[in-house]
């Protein structure tokens, strides 16, 4: 496998995206530097499958299949810790500090003099509490 290429996951909640124990199998392969948490969160209506009522980060179709996900990057920080017991500073990795690697950003995905100074304040469960937004707090 080549260790250059990041693996880019969608993780939510009941694993149909990405079953945990690949999710678990790509990290051991992967590394924490090459992995990446994505959304392909769209706005879809339809009613849940029978037994996947409570899964509130997936999308279903009129036809009762999936079509994506509501899932917000949060939530998928919180569900790799779940599927995987990744900590908090691994899952922000992921979703920060490795897609700003990725892109040749080296101004987003750390906290250190001269990067952009975005930041969300959340709590041991991955809610978020605070946003900070140019040194600013909006939320």
């Amino acid at each position: 496998m080549n260790d250059e290429i990041f693996a880019e996951l969608i993780v939510d909640s009941k694993g149909i995206h990405v079953d945990p124990y690949m999710l678990r199998l790509v990290l051991k392969i992967k590394g924490k530097d090459r992995i990446v948490l994505i959304s392909d969160a769209c706005v879809f209506d339809g009613p849940p499958i029978p037994g996947l009522e409570d899964a509130t980060d997936l999308n279903f179709d009129f036809n009762g299949d999936i079509a994506g996900s509501k899932l917000t990057l949060d939530v998928a920080c919180r569900n790799m810790m779940v599927h995987t017991g990744a900590g908090i500073c691994d899952v922000f990795r992921y979703a920060s500090k490795n897609p700003a690697t990725l892109l040749g950003r080296t101004d987003l995905g750390e906290v250190r003099e001269g990067a952009v100074a975005d930041l969300i304040i959340v709590d041991h469960w991955m809610n978020v509490l605070h946003v900070i937004q140019e040194g600013n707090r909006i939320i």
